[in-house]
C-alpha cells in the first residue's frame, strides 16, 4: 500500500536508522528530514496523515503535525513550515503563508494566517489585535508593519511613531479594547504608554511624553 508517495511498511524510525547521520544520508530518505537544530533525523511533515494513523481523528493526526516544530498546517496536509521551507527572503516573501523577520532574519508565518490566539501571542513578529473585548484578529506587531515610515505609522489608527526609539509601536488607546484586568498590566508593560487611572474608560492608557517627543 501507498500513503501518498510513501510506500507503507514496517520499518525502524528515522531517529534510530539515521542515528547520528548527516544531513545527506537522512534527507536522502523520503520517509525522513534531517533537523538542524536538534542534529536528529525525524519524521517528514507529510507522512502526518490519516492514511497513516487510521485509527485517530483528523484533530489528532494534526495535532502530531504541530507537535514536530518542524512542521505545520496550511491549506492542506502536513508541511514543513516556512523557517524551514526558505533561508532566502525573496523565496520567503514570495509564499502567501510567509513574511521574513527582518530583526531574526529568518522566514516565519504570515500573521493573518494565524487564527488561534495563544499561537498569535507567541509568534514573534504578530500580536492579537483586538476589536472589542471578545473578539480580534491576528496581525503583524506595527514594528514590523512599517520600518522608518514614520507617517504611514502613525496614519494606522493602530499604530504610532515612537519618536524616542524611531520605531512604529502600538496605539496606547488601542489596549483599552482587551478589556478585563490585562487592560492596565498591558499598558503599563509598554513603554511608550502610561496609565491614567482618573481619566474615562477609553481613554486611560496614554501616549507618553517620551515617546511624543525627543526634544
Amino acid at each position: 500500500e501507498v500513503n501518498g508517495t510513501f510506500p507503507m511498511a514496517c520499518r525502524k524510525k528515522c531517529g534510530i536508522r539515521f542515528f547520528n547521520s548527516t544531513t545527506t544520508s537522512c534527507n536522502a530518505d523520503d520517509n525522513c528530514m534531517y533537523d538542524v537544530n536538534d542534529e536528529t533525523c525525524t519524521k517528514e511533515c507529510r507522512r502526518y496523515d490519516e492514511k497513516e494513523y487510521p485509527a485517530l481523528s483528523t484533530d489528532d493526526v494534526t495535532a502530531l503535525c504541530l507537535k514536530n516544530k518542524m512542521c505545520t498546517i496550511e491549506d492542506g496536509p502536513c508541511t514543513l513550515n516556512c523557517q524551514q521551507r526558505y533561508t532566502q527572503e525573496s523565496a520567503c516573501e514570495g509564499d502567501e503563508w510567509c513574511m521574513w523577520d527582518h530583526k531574526r532574519n529568518y522566514c516565519t508565518k504570515q500573521c493573518d494566517k494565524i487564527t488561534s490566539t495563544d499561537d498569535c501571542i507567541v509568534s514573534p513578529t504578530c500580536e492579537w489585535m483586538y476589536n472589542s473585548s471578545v473578539s480580534g484578529n491576528c496581525s503583524k506587531m506595527c514594528e514590523y508593519r512599517y520600518i522608518g515610515e514614520d507617517g504611514a505609522c502613525d496614519n494606522d489608527d493602530q499604530c504610532q511613531w515612537d519618536k524616542n526609539t524611531s520605531t512604529c509601536k502600538k496605539q496606547c488607546d488601542h489596549y483599552e479594547t482587551v478589556g478585563g484586568n490585562t487592560t492596565e498590566t498591558e499598558c503599563r508593560r509598554d513603554t511608550a504608554c502610561f496609565w491614567k487611572a482618573g481619566n474615562a474608560q477609553g481613554q486611560r492608557c496614554m501616549n507618553s511624553c517620551k515617546a511624543r517627543y525627543n526634544s
